[in-house]
C-alpha cells in the first residue's frame, strides 16, 4: 500500500490508497482499505465537512448529484460522486442539516439522512442503494383543492390547486404543470393539468374548479306608486328583481303585500345565487293612510232651533291624525227664507295628503223671530140655560192667537172651563194681558 501525500502544509490532508488489484473484491463500503481519511486541521474559520460514499451491492457509484440542506431545505453545499462513489462538501455551518441524493435509475428511492456538523470537523454520511425491480406502474398523481366550497360545486373564495407525485418503485424523472396554482378571480371553469413521468410509465390528472365569490343583486319596486306626497291610500305589493351574471339566481324573494296604515313601513328580501352567495335589500319608505279626515260642521247643532239674531257662526273642521290635511272642508247653507226657517249647513271637499276624500257633513237647525209683542186672548161664556137647584151651570172658553211667531206654551188656557156658578155670580175675570205674553225660543 502506497501513500500519496498532496498539499502540504497548514490546512487539510487528503490521503489516497491505492490499493494491491489482488484486495480489489474487498473494496466496499467502510472497508478500511478504501475509505477516504481526512487529516490534520482547518487553517481557521467556522466550518465542517459532510462526506461519504455511495455504493450498491457491487460497489462504489459514480457520478451521483449529493445534496446538502440546511434545517428549512434549502441547499447550503453539493457535490458528485467519483468513480469510487466518494463525495465530499466543504465549507459547511455547524448545525443539523439533511443530506439527499439523487437517486439513480434503476436503483430502489434513497431517503434523506440527518446528520450535525461539528466545527472543524468531519461529519459522514454514506448511502446503500438498492436495485429496483422493474417498475411497471406509472405515478400516482393527488390533487388537493383548497378553498370555501359552496352550493353545486362552486367555490366562494380563492381557490389553490396544489398535486402530490409519488412512485413507490421507481424515481419520478419529471413533473408537467403539477405547481400550486391559485385562482382568485371569478370563473365560470378553469382546468389544470399535472403530468409525471417514472420508469413506470406517464400519469396524468386533471382538475377543474369554479369559483364564484360575488353575492347576486337584489332591487325592490312598489305598486301602486306613491303620490306626490309619498303617501298611498290602497294596499301597496312590494316585487323584488334579482339577478346573478355567473352562477345564476337559485331563489329570489317572493312579492309582499302590506295593507296597514303607517308611515315610513318597510318590505325586505333576499336572493341567493347558485354558488350559495346570498344579498338582502329592504324597501322603505312605505306610508299607507287608506282612512278619509275628519269633518265637523262647527256652531250650530243638528236639530236646534235659534232665533234670529242669535245663530252661532257656521263654518267646518277638518283633521287628519296620520298622513295631514291637503284640503280642507268648505261650508255650504241651504234652505230657510228671508233668513226664518229650516237650514242645512253642509261641509264637503275636504281631502288628505294620501288622496282620501272625506263624505259631506250636514247640520239642519231652524231659525225663528223673537216677537216682543204677547199674544192676544179672548173668552167667551154662555149659559147653559137650565136650572140646578140654585145653581146656573156656566162655560168659558179661552182664544189664544199671535200672527207672527208660534203659541210655544198655554198656561191656565187648557183644558176649557167648565164649572158650576151660583145663579147670578160674576164669572172670574181674565187673566192680564202681561200674563198671556209668550216666550219663544
Amino acid at each position: 500500500m502506497y501513500a500519496t501525500w498532496k498539499n502540504q502544509g497548514d490546512g487539510i490532508y487528503l490521503i489516497e490508497f491505492e490499493i494491491d488489484p489482488r484486495y480489489a473484491e474487498t473494496n466496499m463500503l467502510n472497508n478500511a482499505a478504501t475509505r477516504a481519511i481526512i487529516v490534520g486541521q482547518y487553517g481557521g474559520g467556522s466550518q465542517g465537512i459532510v462526506s461519504g460514499q455511495i455504493v450498491d451491492t457491487s460497489g462504489g457509484l459514480g457520478n451521483v448529484v449529493v445534496h446538502v440542506l440546511d434545517a428549512d431545505g434549502k441547499q447550503i453545499g453539493n457535490a458528485i460522486t467519483d468513480k469510487t462513489g466518494f463525495y465530499l462538501v466543504s465549507n459547511i455551518p455547524p448545525g443539523t442539516v439533511k443530506v439527499q441524493i439523487d437517486t439513480p435509475n434503476g436503483y430502489k428511492l434513497a431517503e434523506t439522512k440527518t446528520v450535525t456538523v461539528t466545527n472543524q470537523a468531519v461529519s459522514t454520511v454514506d448511502f446503500q442503494l438498492l436495485t429496483q425491480e422493474s417498475d411497471t406502474t406509472p405515478p400516482v398523481i393527488t390533487s388537493t383543492i383548497t378553498g370555501t366550497l359552496g352550493q353545486n360545486d362552486w367555490y366562494k373564495s380563492d381557490i389553490t390547486v396544489s398535486w402530490t407525485v409519488t412512485d413507490a418503485e421507481s424515481t419520478i424523472n419529471s413533473k408537467v404543470g403539477c405547481e400550486t396554482a391559485t385562482v382568485n378571480a371569478d370563473t365560470s371553469s378553469v382546468t389544470f393539468n399535472c403530468t409525471a413521468t417514472s420508469a413506470g410509465g406517464t400519469a396524468e390528472k386533471s382538475v377543474t374548479v369554479k369559483r364564484d365569490a360575488t353575492p347576486p343583486t337584489i332591487t325592490g319596486s312598489a305598486s301602486p306608486a306613491a303620490n306626490a306626497n309619498g303617501w298611498r291610500n290602497s294596499p301597496v305589493t312590494v316585487s323584488f328583481t334579482c339577478n346573478d351574471a355567473l352562477s345564476g339566481i337559485a331563489t329570489c324573494a317572493e312579492a309582499q303585500t302590506i295593507g296597514a296604515e303607517g308611515a315610513n313601513q318597510t318590505a325586505s328580501g333576499t336572493a341567493t345565487d347558485k354558488a350559495g352567495n346570498s344579498a338582502t335589500t329592504s324597501f322603505a319608505g312605505i306610508s299607507i293612510d287608506r282612512t278619509p279626515p275628519n269633518v265637523s260642521v262647527t256652531g250650530v247643532s243638528n236639530g236646534t232651533s235659534y232665533p234670529l239674531g242669535s245663530v252661532p257662526t257656521t263654518g267646518c273642521a277638518t283633521a287628519d291624525a296620520l298622513s295631514g290635511v291637503q284640503t280642507n272642508a268648505t261650508l255650504s247653507v241651504t234652505g230657510g227664507a228671508n233668513g226664518l226657517g229650516t237650514f242645512t249647513a253642509s261641509c264637503a271637499g275636504a281631502s288628505d295628503k294620501a288622496g282620501n276624500a272625506s263624505t259631506t257633513v250636514s247640520a239642519t237647525y231652524q231659525v225663528y223671530a223673537a216677537d216682543s209683542s204677547p199674544s192676544a186672548i179672548s173668552h167667551h161664556q154662555r149659559n147653559s140655560g137650565q136650572q140646578w137647584l140654585v145653581h146656573e151651570r156656566r162655560h168659558r172658553q179661552w182664544t189664544v192667537t199671535d200672527s207672527e211667531s208660534a203659541i210655544t206654551a198655554r198656561n191656565g188656557c187648557d183644558p176649557p172651563l167648565s164649572r158650576r156658578t151660583p145663579p147670578g155670580s160674576p164669572l172670574p175675570a181674565p187673566p192680564p194681558a202681561a200674563a198671556a205674553r209668550l216666550q219663544i225660543r
